[in-house]
């Protein structure tokens, strides 16, 4: 399973239009609280800003994968009006257990989309690929 946390003035619905085409369930909540029900070894994607939700995780056994600045496993190395290169900066396994080196990927922007709303679907699609 993964879970993906965004803050309540984070804009989901970039990436539910990204997911739309695809043939996957993942859990997208904007409230902290569900962390209480997330079962143990759950892959967490959450931004680093949101040090609320980073704290609860730290003191369960729940994966985190950060988004957002250089010290995250996944961060963006350009930005443009048009275009955001997302980088994985650290190695994650598929649930199905492929391994993903780091690794960058290039996106064209949605109209309104945030940065987190990228990074975050970049770590769904790592996270649910097949082997």
């Amino acid at each position: 399973m993964v879970v993906c946390l965004f803050s309540s003035d984070d804009d989901i619905s970039s990436l539910l239009k990204r997911l739309s085409d695809k043939n996957i369930a993942v859990c997208i909540s904007t409230d902290n609280s569900i962390i209480e029900k997330i079962p143990e070894n759950t892959d967490v994607i959450v931004s680093s800003d949101n040090k609320e939700a980073l704290k609860i995780l730290s003191s369960e056994k729940i994966n985190a994968i950060t988004c957002g600045g250089a010290k995250d496993t996944i961060g963006y190395s350009s930005n443009s009006d048009d275009e955001i290169v997302v980088s994985v900066q650290r190695e994650i396994f598929s649930l199905s257990g492929k391994k993903y080196e780091p690794f960058e990927i290039p996106l064209l922007k949605l109209l309104g989309e945030t940065e987190y709303a990228s990074m975050a679907y970049v770590g769904i699609m790592t996270k649910i690929s097949p082997p």
